[in-house]
Order: structure tokens, then sequence, then C-alpha cells
């Protein structure tokens, strides 16, 4: 008998139609059933990946810029809580003071009325002037 120096080509050819059953299977008992889990969670993955995609007409979207729109302040005067009155008020306010007691001075500087003190019992009768007053 001769022994050929041929190389083997299949295993099964050597052992005579007897290969190892290890050698015969297509797949491993692990890999059974693989497909039927890494479909769904394919399926998964493509649809997140399609559902965050945006549409091509968003894409290029921008929001308007709101107007400028220019406000205006004013301020609120309030009446003082406490009102001056009183010749010595009126002599400050006015650049001529010695027109106050002029009789023949014209109607802005006052006609005297508003710093004379009335008498309560007898409205018609003055009591007196008012040189420095204060209401509140």
């Amino acid at each position: 008998m001769m022994l050929s120096l041929q190389p083997v080509i299949n295993a099964e050819e050597a052992l005579g139609g007897l290969a190892p059953r290890a050698e015969r299977r297509l797949s491993s008992p692990p890999m059974k059933g693989l497909f039927s889990r890494m479909l769904p969670a394919a399926f998964l993955l493509v649809a997140t990946s399609l559902n965050a995609q945006q549409a091509s007409s968003d894409a290029s979207f921008v929001a308007p810029k709101p107007k400028k729109t220019k406000v205006e302040s004013t301020t609120i005067e309030k009446a003082p809580a406490v009102d001056v009155t009183g010749v010595v008020k009126q002599a400050v306010d006015t650049k001529k003071a010695w027109e106050l007691v002029n009789p023949l001075a014209p109607e802005k500087y006052g006609n005297g009325e508003d710093d004379v003190s009335w008498d309560p019992d007898n409205p018609d009768k003055p009591k007196g002037i008012i040189l420095f007053g204060l209401q509140w």
C-alpha cells in the first residue's frame, strides 16, 4: 500500500465520510434565534433614525426677527406730601421780591389773598399774614 502525499482538502474525505458532528453544523446553539432577536432591534433602530430627521422644508426655515419698537418713558409727577406756602416761599420763588409789596405790580406776582389767614368765626375779617406755612 502506498501513501499519497497529496494534501487533504476535505475532512470528510479524510475520515471516510465520517466527519465530526461540529463540523457539519452551519450554526452553533448560541447562534440559534439570533436573527429573530436582531430583526426587531434593527427595525427599531431604523424607525427611530427616520423619525429623528427633519423634513427638508423645515431645515431652511428661519424665524423672523421681531420689529423693534421705541418705548417713550414719561415721568409721573405726584403731588408732594407737604405743601409749603407763605410770603417767604413766594419771595424765594420770585426773581423780584420787592414786587410782592408793590401795590401797582402786575397780576402775575399774585394778589396777596393766598398769604392771608382768615378768622374762622368771622370769614370776612382777616386775622394775619402767613409768613411760612405747611399744609398736609
